[in-house]
């Protein structure tokens, strides 16, 4: 999974912010491992996603890296369960057991 590290902060981001115009970034490979920090089951949903539902998504706290919200494909997950990143599609992130 790519990510962004500033080179004079360190702060790694998954996209680099407008607020931080100045700063360079160098792109470096989180690796795509997590564990859920919180998550729920969406029944309602926008009219492009109905046909999904119901789903569960996360706050996935990557490995080294920022949270980040993503759907979850497969068994359920529960707080503290170690995922990894399954693919990315259209700018979301799943993940999985």
């Amino acid at each position: 999974m790519k990510a962004y590290r500033s080179k004079t902060s360190g702060r790694i981001t998954l996209e680099p912010t407008a607020e931080a115009s100045g700063t360079e970034w160098e792109e470096v490979d989180l690796g795509g491992q997590g564990t859920i920090y919180s998550h729920t089951t969406l029944h309602a949903a926008a009219e492009i996603f109905e046909k999904d539902l119901p789903f569960q998504i996360a706050i996935v706290q990557l490995d080294g890296g920022p949270r980040l919200t993503a759907r979850i494909e497969g068994d359920r997950v529960e707080i503290g369960d170690p995922v990894h990143l399954v693919r990315q599609t259209d700018g979301v992130s799943y993940f999985s057991k």
